[in-house]
This record gives structure tokens, sequence and C-alpha cells, in this order.
């Protein structure tokens, strides 16, 4: 269990518990009253299932040879250029929502994650594109201030021979 306390523009100190790794417990102990929807705690819980298979198949595609693992970037991601090489260990959240040109190479360790609630924010890298070792790129975020953590986020294109 940890505490922390978050100031808003109303001054007023909000005190959140995190209960479990799935349940995020928000309380405002001035009315005593828990803020969290039986909505958000499905929402959850269906995420955790969501990333625990998500990294099951991460894990699995990295075992594998590199011709094989094409082949599952191929039908994942929406749009996998002729050409391209993904080294191991890349980890790519949200594969319908990236786009790579021809003649690429995504090096290792690299993480490219899209938006699953702002659906028309795209990742697209250009043809004869390089991306180096453990670079991160991220098309959406969470605004820290809310609880909720809306999604909000923007296309993010990479040109061709960057």
């Amino acid at each position: 269990m940890c505490g922390l306390k978050a100031k808003f523009d109303n001054k007023k100190s909000i005190d959140t518990r995190e209960i479990t790794g799935d349940t995020i417990m928000v309380n405002n102990p001035e009315k005593g009253k828990n803020l969290e929807s039986s909505g958000r705690k499905k929402l959850l819980f269906l995420f955790s299932v969501f990333s625990y298979f998500e990294n099951i198949f991460f894990i699995v595609t990295n075992l594998l040879l590199h011709p094989v693992r094409m082949i599952f970037f191929k039908r994942k991601l929406r749009k996998l250029g002729n050409g391209v090489f993904i080294d191991h260990w890349c980890y790519f959240r949200y594969m319908y929502q990236i786009k790579t040109g021809n003649n690429g190479t995504i090096n290792r360790k690299c993480s490219i994650f899209g938006s699953y609630f702002n659906r028309n924010s795209r990742i697209v890298i250009g043809n004869n594109g390089a991306i180096g070792p453990e670079v991160k790129i991220f098309s959406a975020f969470h605004n820290y201030q809310n609880f909720t953590l809306s999604d909000y986020g923007e296309s993010i294109s990479i040109g061709d021979y960057v």
C-alpha cells in the first residue's frame, strides 16, 4: 500500500491509496465518499487481462526466429513495409496504430506506444528510416492532474530517410 497527497486548484487535499495492482481507490477524506465507479474497476480489470496476454505475446515473439516474428508483425501492425527489420525486444503497444515504410530498421529494445482511446492518433515511420536502440515513441499521454487518466494524443509522423 502506498499513500500520497495531491493538491488541486481548489487547494483541497485528496488522499489516494492503491489497494491492489488492478484497483485504484480514490477517497476524499473531507466528504468520506469513494470517487471510484464500478465501471472504472471493470475497465482496469479488462486492461490488466489485456496487458497480461500482450506481454505473453511479447515474450513468445522474442523467442522466435526473425522470419517467423515478421509474420506476426505483418499481421498485427497496421502496415509493415517490405524489407523492414525489427530487432529483438522491441515493444509495440496498440500495434494497429503503427505503420512502417519500406526498408526501415527498428533497433533493439525500442518501445512504440500508440493510443487506445484516441483512435485517430497514428505513428507513421517513413521509408528507409532507422530508429536507434532503446528509443521510446509515445503518441499518447495521461493528464497527471486528473484521476480518470483520460487519454490525450496526437499522430506522429517520422519522414523518409530519417
